[in-house]
């Protein structure tokens, strides 16, 4: 299912990957398909071009769950996401720039994913993908067609409120 917007502004699974969730030219995506996705995809930083055991030594005192990689610049930021399998919009937790090396922690009012079933192959394992795309449904149906609205609900606090004034469960 793609969300449509009147801006133009599609929500789907990257045609480009093959997985993720792209909007745009961003994709989120699993960190299990890391190394698929980098075998086909060319990641560069400082100019080089860098494979998924490059990435995964900078992250070593980094645990992530998700990638959020820029197709187009090819910027990559490595995303720690640990409630992923467990909560229906999970919270990130922090990130972390593998172009620049910095790294950001998240405390209050985190940022959450929304179609997380976008993120991973049909057959993952971690949760359970047909829940999840149950999940959507009744809030997408209910959301507002302006574009502000799907801004906002990447913040926990208007998500929640959102979802009571609406009589759904967050």
């Amino acid at each position: 299912m793609s969300i449509h917007l009147e801006t133009d502004l599609i929500i789907k699974r990257s045609k480009v990957l093959g997985v993720g969730k792209q909007l745009s030219n961003t994709v989120w995506f699993h960190r299990l398909y890391l190394e698929e996705i980098m075998s086909r995809h060319k990641v560069i930083i400082d100019g080089h071009s860098v494979s998924h055991v490059d990435i995964e030594s900078l992250a070593l005192n980094f645990p992530f769950d998700l990638c959020k990689w820029n197709i187009k610049t090819g910027e990559l930021t490595l995303l720690s996401v640990p409630m992923f399998n467990i909560e229906q919009e999970p919270e990130v937790h922090a990130s972390f720039n593998v172009s620049t090396n910095k790294i950001n922690r998240f405390t209050n009012n985190r940022q959450i994913y929304h179609r997380r079933e976008l993120m991973v192959k049909e057959s993952y394992k971690g949760f359970c993908v047909e829940h999840a795309q149950q999940r959507t449904q009744p809030w997408v149906s209910l959301a507002p067609k302006d574009p502000r609205f799907y801004l906002s609900i990447g913040r926990k606090r208007f998500w929640v409120n959102w979802l009571h004034s609406v009589g759904l469960e967050p």
